[in-house]
């Protein structure tokens, strides 16, 4: 009888401390949005999105630079953790995803991913990759039925936006970043959500244009 009642302490010591987790992403995941993105809640309580219009727009090549350094060592980071490579593997589809269409196409993703696959660390700069370096939007899915939110209501899903004024040739580069497909265990997290927000700036014709002499270079 004490074992047993030593395992519900246990199970509710478990359970409060994960949903204070979850909790904690969500008051995380809230204040921090990307920048292009309008969203708002409509008559029916649900959360939209719609692309903000950016006049005298130009996506620059530090700026860029400076993504791909983030990418880097987050990739760098985390690829020991095997935990860690759904999470890669379903962000590199996301951005493939992208890359084949002229509308933007959202990754939906339930907060489990960043909460139980790593440690607080993971969680922390898994968000801060999606939304501080790659300028994903995100709103709360409306979509139910994902699993792992009907056992624990704090466990919500959200549907990433990519940012709609990354062109092919910056995505093209981010994708290289990755490991190759055999270096990551489990499939690709997340599901595939189209929409029919334009990407602005497919043919990076508001990307900042390379120097003569970068240009040089990349042909040297």
């Amino acid at each position: 009888m004490l074992e047993v009642v030593k395992n519900e302490v246990r199970a509710g010591y478990h359970d409060h401390v994960s949903n204070q987790r979850y909790s904690e992403f969500d008051t995380q995941a809230k204040e921090t949005q990307g920048t292009n993105f309008e969203i708002w809640t409509d008559s029916n309580a649900r959360q939209q999105l719609s692309v903000r219009v950016q006049h005298d727009y130009l996506r620059t090549i530090e700026n860029h630079t400076k993504t791909m350094e983030r990418m880097e060592v987050f990739i760098e980071k985390h690829l020991s953790n095997v935990g860690s490579h759904p999470f890669l593997a379903g962000l590199r589809a996301a951005l493939q995803w992208n890359l084949e269409s002229s509308t933007v196409v959202a990754w939906k993703l339930s907060d489990a991913v960043f909460v139980e696959s790593g440690d607080s660390e993971f969680t922390h700069n898994a968000l801060a990759l999606l939304v501080l370096a790659l300028n994903f939007s995100h709103c709360e899915s409306a979509a139910s039925g994902t699993p792992g939110t009907a056992k624990n209501p704090h466990v919500k899903t959200r549907d990433w936006y990519l940012d709609p004024y990354m062109s092919d040739h910056d995505i093209r580069q981010l994708i290289r970043l990755f490991p190759s497909a055999k270096r990551l265990e489990g499939r690709p997290t997340g599901t595939k959500m189209l929409t029919k927000m334009d990407r602005t700036n497919v043919h990076g014709q508001l990307d900042e244009s390379p120097k003569f002499f970068n240009r040089w270079c990349v042909v040297l």
